[in-house]
């Protein structure tokens, strides 16, 4: 019984020291479990908080995305409306094209028929060709051609006072072409006048002489335009001095006129007869 004891005492030193080291441990442990844990925490915080960063991220572009869309949508839809307004305008600007054009070529084959037609008058009162008129006729805009071949048609048959009458009127043409007229009274004095300007009465022995004489009078007046029309007409004259007048007028626009502006300016003589009205 004495030994037994001896055994109970020494073992109960080692006992506490077991408690000890095992409540040390479990402290430890404990302390360890606990940062464990808020270690685990904290990350699963930080992760959470990542993850909903994430979403609200891809949430912000999923609205952005779908804010772009519905404002392409709309502006394709916009822009498609307006390709089509162009559309139509562009339909309706080529058939008004297509419809002056066809206008226009009605038009020209109208401006056309009239110039052959005012030339042909022309030629038919003047007695003189038709190619004569050609490019002056051509400059006249299209309304004053329709207008010079009517007020021609007028005096088309008639005399050769109304006829001289009636060029003095025609303004559409005559911004274009001078008429010189040149009229040889009963008395043989020569009168010539150019729009507003008159020359003479005054008298000639021969053609050299009307041919020298008329020379000066055409120096003092202005420049000429591309056609001249040379209206040569008589009241009761010797023939002899009518002879010597159109031959120089003939000189005068065939040979020295022709010359003097080199054949840059066209002069033809319109032989219209007998009248007693004096320019």
């Amino acid at each position: 019984m004495i030994l037994s004891r001896r055994v109970v005492v020494s073992l109960t030193p080692l006992l506490d020291l077991l408690l000890i080291v095992i409540f040390a441990q479990y402290v430890d442990l404990k302390g360890k479990s606990e940062r464990t844990v808020a270690e685990l925490q904290q990350t699963s915080t930080a992760q959470l908080e990542a993850e909903r960063q994430r979403r609200l991220k891809a949430e912000r572009e999923r609205d952005h995305a779908i804010t772009l869309r519905k404002e392409t949508e709309t502006e394709l839809e916009a822009q498609t409306k307006t390709i089509e307004i162009l559309r139509q305008e562009t339909d309706k600007l080529g058939a008004e094209l297509a419809e002056a054009r066809s206008a226009a070529a009605v038009q020209a084959e109208q401006a056309r028929r009239d110039m052959e037609a005012a030339a042909e008058v022309l030629s038919d009162i003047l007695k003189l060709p038709k190619e004569a008129f050609g490019e002056t006729l051509k400059q006249l805009p299209i309304e004053e051609r329709t207008a010079v071949r009517r007020e021609l048609e007028d005096v088309r048959g008639k005399g050769v006072d109304k006829v001289i009458q009636h060029l003095r009127k025609l303004s559409a043409l005559k911004k274009r072409c001078d008429f010189w007229e040149v009229f040889i009274a009963e008395d043989n004095t020569i009168i010539v006048k150019n729009g507003e300007m008159r020359f003479g009465p005054f008298s000639v022995e021969s053609e050299d002489q009307f041919v020298l004489k008329m020379e000066t009078i055409i120096g003092t007046m202005p420049e000429p335009k591309s056609l001249v029309i040379v209206l040569l007409s008589y009241a009761g004259a010797q023939r002899r001095v009518r002879r010597d007048v159109e031959a120089g007028l003939r000189r005068l626009c065939d040979v020295r006129l022709k010359a003097k502006y080199d054949g840059k300016k066209r002069f033809e003589l319109a032989v219209l007869g007998f009248t007693t009205t004096p320019p």
